[in-house]
């Protein structure tokens, strides 16, 4: 989300065809319709049956948006009139959401909370799956990424301030397999050996067994001066097919690719740098959509 739309980021071209926004402001265009998602919008998620899902923490509440109409619908949380929709403790500071294999939860750390939600699509229920009260091993400190592995019963959990957690679906038991001070975000490989991390020199890639950082885009080198990634708000996802990153910024307008092999940085969409659409304004989320050719900002 970017600015309180949706957007569509076509990979080969750059064209950013606006797929949902609200009556945010009067001069900015509009695109289907239900509540607005406010500037708190924290991460976006596709799901199977052509709609995404949108965290909005100004708003706490999860919303769902049509991909064809643009159509929006809180589906858990606060509404319009600040009743709660769906039963159950309430979360606080969304970050960012995954789905079950069903597409019937979806899961995310809470960082007021340090805590994990499970939220039923359907009914708009919530629990709490994890936190510092579950089970043993070290608690959250700034819970930011979440990774499920519902088929080895694990989940990886970037933390802001301590690193990567690896928890345990049975037990709840948490143990840190990759620590960190400081992380941007943090992306685990599908081997689940390592993982890919925003730290303030740059991407690296770390080993869960040894710890052991290869550095592969720095942010020091002349050539991706120009493209510098440090540690504001920044999602991550990986693109297995052209063994890349794609990352979004707070801070910066573009959509970029790091290419894994050579490190290398590449604008793939920006308001007059590549492509054609709406500007990305502070965005908040990145999802690749493989099949489309295209990723949702």
């Amino acid at each position: 989300f970017t600015f309180g739309g949706l957007m569509s980021v076509e990979l080969p071209t750059g064209n950013r065809p606006l797929v949902s926004r609200g009556a945010f402001t009067d001069t900015e265009e509009k695109r289907g319709t239900g509540p607005s998602i406010y500037r708190g919008a924290k991460d976006i998620i596709q799901t199977s049956s052509g709609r995404a899902l949108v965290a909005d923490e100004l708003r706490d509440a999860i919303f769902a948006v049509d991909l064809t109409s643009g159509d929006r619908t809180i589906i858990s949380g606060k509404d319009e009139n600040e009743q709660i929709l769906g039963n159950g403790p309430m979360f606080n500071d969304l970050e960012t959401l995954e789905l079950d294999a069903d597409d019937r939860y979806v899961f995310s750390p809470s960082r007021g909370d340090r805590a994990v939600y499970r939220i039923d699509t359907a009914t708009g229920d919530r629990s709490v799956v994890y936190d510092s009260e579950v089970a043993t091993g070290p608690a959250f400190d700034e819970p930011r990424n979440l990774d499920l592995r519902l088929s080895e019963r694990i989940a990886y959990v970037a933390d802001r301030m301590k690193g990567i957690f690896r928890v345990d679906l049975t037990t709840g038991e948490r143990t840190i397999v990759a620590p960190f001070e400081s992380l941007g975000d943090a992306v685990v490989h599908p081997d689940g050996q390592s993982a890919y991390v925003s730290d303030p020199d740059g991407v690296v890639r770390v080993s869960f067994a040894t710890n052991e950082r290869t550095m592969i885009s720095d942010n020091f080198i002349e050539a991706n001066r120009e493209i510098t990634l440090t540690l504001d708000t920044l999602y991550m996802v990986y693109d297995a097919e052209l063994t890349r990153l794609l990352i979004s910024r707070s801070s910066v307008t573009m959509v970029i690719a790091i290419d894994l092999p050579s490190g290398r940085r590449s604008v793939l969409s920006g308001q007059y740098v590549r492509g054609d659409g709406p500007g990305i304004h502070a965005p908040s989320g990145l999802v690749l959509d493989s099949p489309g050719n295209r990723a949702f900002v």
